[in-house]
């Protein structure tokens, strides 16, 4: 099973745990990493800004050392998303990280062709939705809506997406439910 904003919920844990050193709070975000890599972020991962990151969650931090090392955009967003995952339970911080990922995904729909750029957009308006910014998220998926090559099951996700903004809910709920399953 999936939530609306993509996160499997199942056996296993979401996102999936990731290492930290806990001697510097580096993430290990990759099972490995080139020395150039290393080097690369050895002076970040040292950093005060990085230190100053050490409440944050692991794929928060992980985010934002994949963006210093140079990783592409999608990749980093995905980071960025399993830290909005991991935030769920807490608000602000919630807030936060997904508010850092709604400005990040023009750039990721523009990039994308397709269902991809399709899932983008609708991560986009469940973000939104999930934010309380009600207008912002019907106007979303109501262009969305007006789209042609839309899938029957795309369709009836923004269908519910609309009835979940017309409730004013900001809940975490399942495709499984758009989509009329059990």
């Amino acid at each position: 099973s999936t939530t609306l904003d993509l996160m499997p919920v199942g056996a296993g844990k979401s996102p999936w745990p990731i290492a930290v050193c806990p001697t510097n709070g580096f993430v290990f975000f990759k099972s490995r990493f080139t020395n150039e890599e290393l080097e690369k972020l050895r002076p970040h991962v040292f950093s005060d800004a990085y230190r100053a990151l050490s409440g944050e969650t692991p794929y928060y931090r992980a985010a934002w050392l994949m963006e210093r090392l140079g990783e592409p955009h999608e990749k980093v967003t995905w980071g960025l998303l399993g830290a909005s995952w991991e935030a769920m339970h807490d608000p602000p911080r919630y807030e936060r990280y997904a508010t850092e990922l709604l400005v990040r995904l023009p750039a990721d729909v523009a990039a994308l062709q397709g269902r991809d750029k399709r899932l983008y957009q609708m991560l986009q308006g469940e973000l939104e939705r999930r934010l309380a910014r009600f207008d912002q998220a019907r106007t979303h998926f109501e262009q969305f809506l007006s789209t042609g090559d839309l899938s029957a099951d795309e369709r009836a996700v923004a269908r519910y997406q609309l009835g979940l903004i017309a409730a004013r809910d900001r809940g975490v709920h399942f495709v499984r439910d758009a989509l009329g399953e059990k």
